[in-house]
Formats: C-alpha cells, sequence, structure tokens
C-alpha cells in the first residue's frame, strides 16, 4: 500500500471525522502500519496468531475497544 496515500486518503480523513487528528496521532498511525504489517503487506500475522489487518490488532483488543470506549 502507499504510504501517502494511506495517510491522505485513510488516516487523515478517519482521524478528522472522530475530531482525534493531529500530526502527532496520524504519523503514529502510519508507524504503526509501516512496523506491523509492512504498510499492509501482511494482513494476517506471521506464524499464526490472532492478529489482522494493516495494524495487526488481535480480535481481544477489537472487541475491547468497542464494547468499553466507542461505544460511549
Amino acid at each position: 500500500m502507499n504510504a501517502d496515500q494511506l495517510r491522505m486518503y485513510v488516516i487523515r480523513p478517519v482521524l478528522r471525522d472522530v475530531d482525534l487528528w493531529s500530526q502527532e496521532a496520524e504519523n503514529l498511525l502510519l508507524g504503526t502500519a509501516a512496523q506491523e504489517s509492512r504498510m499492509g503487506q501482511y494482513l494476517h500475522q506471521i506464524g499464526g496468531g490472532p492478529a489482522r489487518g494493516i495494524f495487526q490488532m488481535e480480535p481481544t483488543t477489537h472487541d475491547d475497544i468497542w464494547e468499553n470506549y466507542l461505544a460511549y
């Protein structure tokens, strides 16, 4: 995935939509995607672990965020 397009068309608009945009937050998410999945090259954790997606989030973390943060 192209890093500039990920930044401009996914990360920045989503952070702005949820009113959490800052340059630091944008850089942190882009850097996380770069480190965890080689910018989207891997969508399933190498070695059979549970992490998924460009940020390599584990299902239990996903569920916890939805239940204990986003729901409020």
